[in-house]
């Protein structure tokens, strides 16, 4: 690689570090007469940091390669970061002289003089040491400016220019290697491409004759790559009459872009000098009409204002014009794009290996170099997937094809390799140096957390707060400026969200995490299970995992470690936490802690503090003077309560502690900086009042205020100031269960017109008010944003009619209250401003009328519930009104369930958007008619998805229910009177009543004779038929075929609790797409005969079947095939459970890998009779309480399966033979388990077997002879990991030198083998951690106690009686 050097290490830091601390020092300089200093003093500091900010960007941007400059770097890097410490002490030690001058008016004047006598001493001090590091600071300058007067001789020959002050970058319309893995993109790409304008996502939108589409994704990952494949496609250069590519990189100047595209057009050079207006117009010439392909590579720009302006010339192009960007920024894309970006990932590992051998073999073969191979395998899973790695990669590999060559880089870490400016980490290093000082050092702050660390961005930006990368910025807090680093971060593609369990997480891809290293290698390291990396002298930032150990290079940098960040540790000692004199952020997740030192309230510097999951039950007392603390973590411990004087903590913004800790908070009005409060819960005494919340005017997100009825007057709530509280979106207001309250109705409808939120409020929820009169603020004018509304148990407010007025309301939950008829009076009007967004209602436990409310019309209405509403017996939905016969026009969803008293639906309505209806738990309903509203067009429901009725005990039939063209699933269970169905509607044709149905569920209808007409069902992929005990006969050949095929998609019918059933449903076997068949409890079925495969020949039937069931069949004795027959020839799974009578299996399949047989009356393991198929891919067997099988010699068990995983058999009393001699040849058998079959027997020859090494679980309990194995092999069985014995009358011992063979076993349990004398060697398996031996009576001594100590400390639990 000509030209690569190796890349800068050291340095990149200082740049950023200096350029905040400039900012900081006037602040500083303000607090600086608290200890003496003057503004002189800190103005002297700042001066010279400018000087050196001065200095330092011109080195940076020079002669960063400069091995000199680059340690210069360091030291002033280190300089800077004890200057910001410096400063934040003062900080510190002025909040704290604070604090304790106010509590000095009220003790002692002792108290008072010795708190002089301290600023006496920190005054001296401070001094001192900023003394101290103006000289630092003042030295490295002048060495600094003698060196680059010294350079600048040299500087014309670009000897120290770096490759980010180079020419910029360039690129070509030019492919010059083969692109893999991209074809699904290149597909989208160029069907945008080949659209039309009016295709277009929003192309013509503001005018433009062009679409603009997006490439996003990281450095290297291949967006120019695949701009340049795309470019030169035969079909593109067809289409489009000019190509223009132009290269854009940093540089977006409007004037150079424009003459460029002009020089691409026509090919000639043009004066630089020319104006812009005369340049667009030039283009706008050349351009005008023509269908133009524009291709910006490289952008970086963000000024929508500039890329206006540089579109205006194509403004004239032919419609259907196209303009393709490449961007690292989602941003950007989403500003100019005009449709979807298009996101590159990595490579699939398939594509990226291919690249991967083209880059480092090149012409040679990987199979004529098989050890290289695997070694470039490994390296190229290291690279996850980004193509410009694999060229940097491969290309130093290429250069040298020997394998200790290889090695070595594949133990290397990507940025310590030589690189030239056109490889990865440089091309990655651009990102870098794109950010703004704050934001480089938040991503370099991310090398602390391992590669594929999932990282949430809440904890991060505390983080980064803590650290004090963050400020707040005019009105925005610091945790919205940090918000807008993360995003700016993830738009940028350095960080990638991902899903984990519902949950959202952001990642580092490893080249990124690669560059974050690179970046902060000198002040940050990482130590894995008690080995880490050198440690740097200038060491800020430490992440440990699992063990820490303190060498002296560590011990020596612990007081100026700015983050701690230790996870997982296993016994630690905490000792090391008072010598972390200048931590901001301290981990220490997971660690087995059952307390935290005194020493931790030194810790002055500290801001964030991460104790959650230990065992920690009480905090010290000391914590409390962590006055610059903003972020306490201590979840998920054994805290009984917070320390007494938590209050004192006046920068404490976010506690993460469990909600019963949190309401034990004497005094939280203090905690004027918290940013979140869960809970509030009032009392009568000093410190828990109401008036607690008046000072926490930051509160965000949601607020619970519980026990209100300690609140004695609207007075005191207002004292609250919850008008105030503006960014508050949700707020909870409960009263207790008081029974004084009926008596002080009054004062409780005072105290919630004094607890008037903020109009800005987004959900408010109130619970067991029990006034009877609305508060005068809930209207639209004091609610105007309110979108979600609660009212429970409040069953004296009868009159919610105000309700209606809010104008934003979209969901209103109301549970557990009185609900008249009158009670939503007002919404009888016509107006039109009532619920005029209301999306959702629910009412839940009501007490009603026996009729339903004059609901009204609700004209953004999607979801109504209403479940258990009591005392309603009657339902008419258009009694209230209802225009052009639609009561509720948007409605989706409607859910009627535990409506207990309810007799009558008379009229449902039109519903021309419903999609769901569930009606659940009527039991005195005795009548639904579908029809009886005047449907239009012969469909009531005709968007209907889903309809489930079910548990209607005393309905008899329905009649009637019309066609329903988009129904999907359709369920009717647990009605205990239905003897009829009528699906037919007046005018349906003869098979379209389902055409789309999917699901289908009849279930617990006891008295259903007969099956209703369904159709041809077209769709239906699932079939459920269960609890129907009168029901006779099935035949799927009613259901009307279609083209002489059934059901043609069923993959899933289950038939159960068919009692009166005498033979299975014919034609089963005639369904194609069949995958799964369950049929349990049909008792009257004797035979599985040739009508239930179908009258077609039986190797046509089932061809599909992957899973197959049978269960509780007591009358069934057989199967019916031709012998030489293939039944099942895609079956998997066979489950035979509960058919005592059956003895013979048909024919297994050889696609059958799971065999199940319990309780059936098979006398032997035979694979039917008269085929030659085997089951060579069976891998699970598992026989139990089959009593009649008596040998498993012939059959199955002698066949080849040489896949066979797991064999499990039990409960089989008469069982004497297995075909043990050849378990040696089932070599990839698992897990062997043979329980209480106690006559099985051995002949020597058996006796001499041996099983399978492979086996990683044995169980044997009550096994007649088998266990007369063991002893010879076990020895045998090297990658056992849980062995189980039991009832076990031949083995006597288990000597020392078996267990050194067992290396990895785990489990050891051992019960009830009487004859067992001897259990020695134990410690020999060093894995074992779990040990079990019961009843067993002549066990000579203890193998713990053999064991000696260090056995003891290994088992983590054992049980020896």
């Amino acid at each position: 690689m000509e030209g690569a050097a190796a890349l800068a290490v050291g340095g990149w830091l200082a740049q950023p570090v200096i350029k905040m601390l400039v900012d900081s020092v006037w602040t500083s300089s303000l607090r600086g007469k608290l200890h003496g200093l003057q503004d002189a003093d800190l103005q002297k500091l700042q001066r010279s940091l400018l000087n050196i900010h001065t200095i330092v960007d011109k080195a940076a941007m020079r002669w960063s390669r400069d091995a000199r400059l680059v340690e210069m770097m360091k030291q002033l890097q280190d300089a800077a970061y004890d200057a910001e410490d410096f400063l934040d002490e003062l900080r510190f030690h002025g909040m704290k002289q604070k604090i304790k001058e106010e509590a000095s008016h009220k003790v002692l004047k002792q108290f008072s003089r010795a708190i002089r006598n301290a600023k006496t001493k920190l005054f001296s001090d401070s001094v001192k040491r900023l003394n101290k590091i103006q000289k630092t600071l003042d030295d490295i300058y002048a060495d600094m400016k003698e060196m680059c007067q010294s350079l600048q001789v040299d500087a014309s020959d670009g000897q120290y220019q770096s490759d980010l002050a180079s020419d910029t970058r360039e690129t070509s319309s030019f492919l010059i290697s083969k692109v893999f893995g991209r074809e699904e993109e290149q597909k989208r790409i160029i069907e945008q491409l080949l659209r039309s304008t009016d295709e277009s996502a929003s192309a013509s939108d503001n005018g433009s004759s062009f679409s603009v589409i997006p490439l996003v994704g990281i450095g290297g990952v291949g967006k120019t790559t695949l701009a340049q494949l795309v470019y030169k496609d035969e079909e593109i250069q067809n289409h489009f009459a000019l190509k223009i590519w132009i290269c854009v990189s940093e540089n977006f100047n409007v004037q150079r872009l424009t003459k460029e595209m002009i020089e691409s057009v026509t090919e000639t050079e043009h004066a630089s000098q020319m104006k812009l207006d005369v340049l667009q117009n030039i283009l706008k010439r050349e351009i005008a009409s023509k269908m133009i392909l524009l291709v910006l590579d490289d952008v970086w720009n963000e000024d929508k204002e500039e890329w206006r302006k540089l579109c205006a010339p194509f403004m004239y192009a032919a419609a259907g014009s196209k303009v393709i960007v490449t961007t690292r920024s989602k941003s950007i894309a989403d500003k100019i794009g005009t449709v979807e970006a298009i996101v590159l990932g990595s490579l699939d590992e398939i594509s990226y290996w291919e690249l991967f051998k083209q880059c480092a073999f090149g012409s040679s073969k990987p199979e004529e170099h098989p050890e290289l191979a695997d070694i470039g395998r490994s390296i190229a899973l290291k690279l996850k997937g980004l193509p410009l790695a694999a060229k940097t990669v491969g290309n130093l590999l290429g250069s040298n094809m020997n394998p200790r060559h290889w090695r070595s880089i594949m133990k290397s870490e990507i940025w310590e390799l030589q690189q030239n400016k056109n490889d990865i980490i440089p091309v990655l290093q651009l990102s870098y140096q794109y950010l703004n000082p704050p934001l480089k050092r938040c991503f370099a702050f991310c090398s602390l957390f391992q590669k594929n660390y999932m990282f949430s961005e809440i904890e991060l930006t505390r983080m980064w707060m803590a650290e004090g990368f963050v400020v707040a910025q005019g009105n925005q807090r610091m945790e919205d400026v940090a918000s807008k680093y993360f995003h700016e971060l993830v738009n940028m593609s350095l960080f990638q969200q991902e899903a984990t369990f519902g949950r959202h997480y952001y990642v580092m891809h490893d080249l990124i995490h690669d560059l974050t290293q690179l970046v902060s290698v000198d002040e940050t390291s990482r130590m894995d299970n008690g080995k880490s990396n050198k440690i740097s002298t200038t060491l800020r930032h430490l992440a440990v995992e699992t063990k820490l150990v303190e060498t002296k290079d560590l011990r020596s940098r612990f007081k100026k470690l700015h983050s701690l960040f230790c996870q997982h540790l296993k016994s630690p000692s905490v000792n090391f936490i008072e010598k972390l004199r200048s931590i901001r952020v301290l981990v220490l997740y997971d660690c087995g802690l059952q307390m935290l030192p005194t020493s931790v309230g030194e810790l002055v510097h500290l801001r964030y503090l991460d104790i959650s999951y230990n065992k920690i039950k009480k905090l010290p007392e000391s914590l409390c003077e962590l006055y610059n603390l903003q972020t306490l973590e201590a979840s998920c411990n054994s805290l009984i309560s917070l320390p007494e004087d938590i209050s004192q903590l006046i920068n404490l913004r976010h506690l993460d502690v469990e909600n019963e800790i949190v309401v034990k908070i004497k005094m939280i009005g203090r905690l004027t900086s918290l940013q979140e409060l869960s809970e509030l819960q009032v009392r009568k005494e000093v410190g828990f009042m109401i008036t607690e919340l008046s000072g926490l005017q930051q509160l965000h997100g949601k607020l619970k205020i519980t026990n209100l009825e300690n609140v004695e007057s609207k007075e005191e709530a207002e004292k609250a100031q919850m008008k105030y509280k503006e960014y508050l979106d949700a707020l909870e207001l409960e009263w207790g269960f008081d029974p004084e309250l009926e008596n002080k109705l009054v004062a409780v409808e005072e105290v919630l017109e004094g607890l008037q939120p903020h109009e800005s409020l987004k959900r408010l929820d109130i619970r067991r008010y029990c006034g009877a009169r609305s508060p005068s603020w809930m209207k639209k004018e004091e609610l105007s944003d309110l979108e979600r509304l609660e009212l429970s148990y409040c069953e004296s407010w009868k009159d919610i009619s105000c309700t209606a007025l809010l104008p934003h309301l979209k969901v209103f939950n109301i549970e557990g209250m009185w609900f008249l008829k009158s009670c939503f009076e007002v919404c009888g009007s016509r107006e039109s401003k009532l619920f005029p967004m209301l999306e959702e209602l629910q009412m839940w436990n009501m007490n009603a009328s026996e009729e339903l409310p004059n609901l009204g019309r609700f004209p953004c209405l999607r979801v109504v519930r209403m479940i258990e509403i009591k005392s309603l017996k009657h339902i008419d939905f258009t009694a209230s009104g209802a225009i052009e016969n639609s009561l509720f026009p948007m409605l989706e969803e409607l859910e009627l369930r535990d409506m207990h008293a309810l007799e009558d639906i008379s009229t449902l309505g039109h519903f021309p958007h419903l999609r769901v209806l569930l009606m659940i738990g009527m039991p005195l309903l005795r009548d639904i008619d579908f029809a009886a509203s005047g449907a239009i067009e012969n469909s009531l429901f005709p968007m209907l998805e889903e309809l489930e009725l079910m548990h209607m005990d005393v309905l008899e039939e329905f009649s009637y229910l019309g066609h329903f063209p988009r129904l999907r699933i359709l369920r009717m269970i647990g009605m205990q009177l239905l003897r009829h169905i009528g699906f037919a509607s007046v005018h349906a044709t003869e098979n379209d009543l389902f055409p789309v149905l999917e699901v289908l569920e009849l279930m617990d209808l006891p008295v259903l004779e007969e099956l209703p007409y369904f159709g041809s069902l077209p769709c239906l992929k699932s079939l459920c038929m269960c609890g129907m005990s009168m029901l006779k006969h099935i035949d799927f050949s009613f259901y009307g075929a279609t083209e002489n095929v059934l059901l043609p998609r069923v993959e899933t019918l289950v038939l159960r609790d068919l009692e009166a059933l005498e033979e299975l449903p014919s034609n089963l076997g005639r369904l194609p797409c069949l995958k799964l068949l369950d049929i349990v409890n049909i008792s009257a079925v004797k035979q599985i005969d040739h009508g239930f495969f179908s009258t077609e020949a039986i190797y046509k039937c089932f061809l599909s079947l992957e899973s197959f069931s049978i269960s509780n069949m007591p009358a069934c004795e057989g199967w019916c095939w031709i012998d030489g027959s293939e039944l099942f020839p895609s079956l998997q799974r066979l489950v035979i459970y509960g058919c005592p009578k059956l003895e013979r299996l048909p024919p297994l399949p050889p696609s059958l890998t799971h065999l199940t047989l319990e309780e059936v009356g098979l006398t032997e393991l035979s694979n039917g009779s008269g085929g030659n198929q085997t089951t060579s891919s069976l891998s699970d067997l598992r026989i139990s309480e089959c009593n009649n099988l008596t040998s498993l010699e012939e059959g199955l068990l002698s066949q080849n399966i040489s896949n066979i995983e797991d064999i499990y058999v039990e409960g089989c009393n008469k069982l004497m033979r297995m075909p043990l001699k050849r378990f040696e040849n089932f070599t990839s058998l698992k897990e062997l388990q043979i329980k209480a079959c106690p006559k099985l027997s051995l002949t020597l020859e058996e006796e001499a077997a041996l099983l399978p090494p492979s086996i990683k679980i044995l169980k044997l309990d009550d096994c007649g002879d088998l266990d007369k194995l063991l002893l010879g092999n076990l020895y045998n069985l090297t990658s056992l990991t849980e062995f189980e014995i039991a009832n076990c009358r031949h083995v006597q011992s288990l000597p020392r030198g078996l267990f050194l063979c067992l290396s990895r076993l785990e489990r050891l349990t051992i019960t009830d083998c009487h004859e067992l004398r001897l259990v020695e060697g134990l410690e020999g398996s060093r894995s074992l951690w779990r040990l079990v031996i019961r009843r067993c009576p002549n066990l000579s001594s203890n193998p713990v106690e053999q064991g000696g100590e260090g056995f003891l400390h290994q088992l983590r639990s054992y049980e020896i009686d």
